[in-house]
């Protein structure tokens, strides 16, 4: 439960309130221009979760997001916050409608740029959701080991290709200019492998080794590999690929 009358000036800012014990889920993130942040919270079985969008003088940005839960006692996994460019994107499997993803892209503004509800596979685990500058991006998994992909701009799904035999762990994913995608996943030996799959399926190795590293989004679209430590220095490299 959020707070919808502001605070006055000066005064202390209490921008929500949320239902909190050991099984409660949440995240948060900040939008890649560093000027909102946006926080979900919520508990299964107890509270559906929804979430807010805070600015950076402390005070909430637009209404409280909630995701269309069907009861207030929702089961739910997988609460996750990504960031936009401007905002962010909020998404949940709801499990009491079947498991379907339910997924909330938030404007800068902190109202809903699309809302999107999508199957997804019973007990495969969570997605992962990648923002892009035109469309928000989704590696679904499914019980067998493999994955549906899908891009979601302006209220619609597009299936894109999928890595034919994925053997790791997806970090990162983007759409190229020709429809096909890039897929770096994590590796068995802990480093990252990057694939690119051509619109009719075919999977090739881009590169195989891209070493021991954590996947970070940027904004624009960008990619950018953090190092493990080196003579006591962390070094970040933006990773370059031809293919977007």
């Amino acid at each position: 439960m959020w707070r919808d009358t502001p605070p006055a000036s000066g005064a202390s800012q209490t921008i929500g309130e949320a239902y909190f014990r050991g099984t409660v889920q949440h995240d948060g993130a900040s939008s890649f221009d560093g000027k909102r942040a946006v926080v979900t919270s919520g508990h299964v079985v107890v509270d559906q979760p929804e979430a807010i969008m805070v600015g950076l003088d402390g005070k909430r940005i637009g209404e409280v997001t909630s995701f269309g839960f069907e009861n207030d006692s929702a089961h739910f996994d997988c609460l996750r916050v990504t960031p936009t460019d401007h905002g962010a994107v909020v998404s949940v499997i709801d499990s009491d409608s079947g498991d379907v993803l339910r997924l909330v892209e938030l404007g800068a503004d902190g109202a809903a740029v699309q809302t999107i509800v999508h199957p997804a596979a019973h007990g495969a685990g969570c997605p992962l959701v990648v923002s892009s500058p035109t469309a928000v991006v989704v590696a679904l998994p499914r019980a067998d080991g493999s994955f549906q992909v899908v891009e979601l701009s302006a209220g619609q799904v597009h299936e894109l290709p999928a890595p034919s035999a994925p053997t790791g762990t997806p970090r990162w994913i983007r759409k190229t200019t020709e429809g096909g995608l890039l897929w770096l996943e994590g590796t068995e030996a802990r480093t990252l492998r990057m694939l690119h799959v051509s619109t009719a399926g075919t999977t090739r190795v881009l590169a195989a080794d891209l070493g021991s590293a954590i996947a970070l989004s940027g904004e624009a679209g960008r990619l950018f590999l953090i190092r493990a430590f080196t003579s006591g220095t962390q070094p970040i490299d933006e990773l370059a690929c031809e293919l977007l």
